[in-house]
Order: structure tokens, then sequence, then C-alpha cells
């Protein structure tokens, strides 16, 4: 399935920590027509799995741990979560991942040059 962002737009994923089951949330900007940027990362506890500082800056927003690692992605594989809370964010709506893979199932993202008019 595809799907279109505007220019300037970007995504969010949210999920549950599988370890720690306390809400993540990744913020995705497109960088050019191929790649994926993630400019943010928030949650609410430290445990295995998440941040630690020694990488990245950790700060605090709204009551939250925050880093913004820039990174730039090709692609993000993701596998679906069985616990409830796995959805994308986009233009303030919440969409299960269940809505394109069952739980356990595999969901590929990617950028890729928007089509012509």
């Amino acid at each position: 399935m595809a799907a279109a962002l505007p220019a300037g737009r970007g995504f969010a994923l949210r999920f549950i920590h599988s370890i720690n089951l306390s809400p993540v949330e990744e913020f995705f900007s497109l960088g050019g027509e191929s790649s994926l940027i993630l400019e943010k990362v928030s949650f609410a506890q430290f445990g295995t799995g998440m941040p630690t500082g020694e990488d990245e800056v950790v700060g605090m927003e709204d009551g939250l741990y925050v880093t913004k690692p820039a990174r730039s992605f090709d692609a993000i594989e993701l596998r679906v979560s069985p616990v409830p809370g796995h959805e994308l964010r986009l233009n303030g709506n919440a969409i299960p991942l269940t809505r394109w893979a069952p739980p356990g199932g595999m969901l590929r993202l990617r950028a890729a040059p928007a089509a012509g008019p």
C-alpha cells in the first residue's frame, strides 16, 4: 500500500515497548524523495532497548524523555506487535498498523517519489 504525504509533512509511529510496556513515539519526516528521517523519539521511562544518552542527548518535553537522533533510513521494517497500541499517526489521525498487517506481520515503510499529476 502506498500513501502520499504533502511536502513538509511527516508521520509518527506509536507503540507500546515490549519489555517495559510503556508508550514510545517516533516522529519521522521525509528527507528528499527517498529517505525517512527519524527526527525525535519520546518515551515515558528508561529500560532495556531504550536510549541511554550515550550516543544521544536525552532531554525532557511535556513530562516525557526525548531524543533527537536525526537518523536517515531508506526503509523501515517493523513487525506489528501483538501488544495493542501499535499505530501510525498522520495528520492528527491514529491508524492501527493492524490495518495493513496482522499481529506478528511485517511492514516496510519507505519514501518514494510522488506520482506525477
